[in-house]
């Protein structure tokens, strides 16, 4: 009976994640809007960065964006993918990316494709996935290399067409975590496009655990049965 029970154990457990990971799923979607961009590449030592937060822990494993330049198409020879904690300026009460928690350094021009007469689409399978627990606050930095383009070193990530959380930021020498909605930028808010996907955390699901319930309610009475019997 214990390995019978075990058995039972193991395979309502197993039965949400089996059905899970068949699949990845979209955790978050920002899609790009109109020709705006901000410039996020090495050669300019600048990086442009945006928030997020799911409502499932998951792991990340692909991350999609948009971005480009006008002109020609953009020579480039990877692409640095951070993800950050979320840190609050004591005094302002502004959210910012603090501290490194993973890095990607993506290959080659992560497919980069047309998507129109200035923006391209790009992906990328992380080596690593990134765990991201519920309802925490996250950041995301796209940076493309773009040092040996002969035309323009310039490349700049797609804004979205939706607004979540807080504006997107950007990096340089000479500004610091600066929301891209505030003077001398934009007004108004603005985030950046792009795609996560990846794996939720299964949960047993009501049903599952009813059959569970129902299994192990029997097996406890075939077992005091036995007792009975013997005795």
């Amino acid at each position: 009976m214990k390995h019978y029970l075990t058995g039972l154990i193991m395979a309502a457990l197993l039965l949400p994640l089996t059905a899970t990971l068949c699949q990845a799923d979209l955790l978050w979607d920002q899609e790009p809007a109109g020709l705006g961009k901000f410039r996020s590449a090495s050669y300019y030592h600048s990086w442009t960065a945006d928030d997020f937060m799911l409502d499932t822990v998951s792991a990340i494993t692909t991350v999609s964006w948009w971005g480009g330049r006008g002109g020609n198409t953009p020579v480039i020879d990877g692409f640095h993918i951070r993800f950050y904690s979320d840190g609050i300026d004591s005094s302002t009460g502004q959210h910012f990316a603090d501290q490194l928690l993973l890095e990607e350094i993506v290959s080659g021009d992560a497919g980069q494709t047309s998507y129109n007469s200035e923006t391209y689409s790009y992906s990328a399978t992380l080596s690593t996935a990134f765990t991201a627990l519920a309802n925490q606050h996250y950041w995301l930095s796209i940076q493309a290399d773009t040092q040996n383009d002969p035309n323009d070193p310039w490349w700049g990530w797609q804004e979205s067409n939706t607004t979540y959380l807080n504006p997107a930021e950007y990096n340089s020498s000479k500004y610091s975590h600066h929301p891209i909605n505030q003077s001398p930028f934009y007004s108004g808010n603005h985030d950046m496009a792009f795609v996560l996907d990846g794996t939720p955390t299964p949960v047993p699901e009501p049903a599952t655990l009813l059959l569970f319930g129902t299994g192990l309610v029997g097996v406890i009475g075939k077992g005091r049965k036995r007792q009975t019997i013997a005795g």
